[in-house]
């Protein structure tokens, strides 16, 4: 079994803006279209209704944005990815799939605080464990690098999951805690948003 839909995501306005200046969303990437579940074939209407709203709101800012092409970013992205390609300790597909087992055995349909606990505290020993990382150095068809940077972007996400799991101490659409079984429209009504540094709540 996998998940179909992914209610989270990047938060967008509706023109799909995300909080980065010109950078534009749309799709099942995107958070909070859908609330707290997704009726079937919504997902389609969302990606045709925002998918055009997002591509003239993006032609638009690039008329009206003087933004330059970034040498250092794009330098520092290629430092970045190219030091992941080393001997390590870990197998980056192994690892990806022991991600998949956890997430499936202690976040999936039933949720609980014991079991959302125990499954970030093993993400978090999994982001100390990205450094050791076994990454082959061939420049084509490199699986393992690919890979690689699948599961740091994986464990990263399913932190945040998780975080918000553990504070959503009530039952909504497909987020189930049987140990809160209720809805709570009083104190749990908003959407929960995590930024780098701080988590806030945003009022539905």
């Amino acid at each position: 079994p996998t998940a179909h839909h992914h209610m989270g995501g990047v938060r967008i306005n509706e023109d799909g803006q995300t909080s980065v200046e010109n950078l534009f969303a749309c799709g099942e990437v995107c958070g909070g279209v859908h609330g707290a579940n997704r009726l079937g074939g919504n997902a389609l209407a969302d990606t045709q209704v925002f998918g055009r709203r997002a591509g003239f709101a993006a032609a638009l800012a690039c008329d009206l944005s003087e933004m330059q092409y970034n040498f250092t970013s794009v330098e520092a992205e290629k430092d970045r990815i190219e030091s992941l390609m080393k001997e390590g300790s870990i197998d980056p597909i192994e690892m990806k799939k022991e991600i998949q087992q956890l997430m499936w055995e202690k976040v999936s349909i039933v949720r609980n605080e014991q079991n959302l606990k125990a499954a970030l505290e093993r993400l978090i020993e999994m982001k100390e464990e990205l450094k050791d990382l076994n990454v082959d150095e061939r420049t084509q068809f490199n699986e393992s690098l690919l890979t690689a940077l699948e599961v740091i972007n994986m464990v990263e996400i399913c932190i945040l999951i998780v975080k918000s799991a553990i504070l959503r101490r009530e039952s909504r659409g497909a987020h189930f805690r049987e140990d809160f079984p209720e809805t709570n429209d009083e104190l749990w009504k908003k959407s929960i948003v995590m930024g780098p540094n701080k988590i806030r709540f945003a009022k539905r």
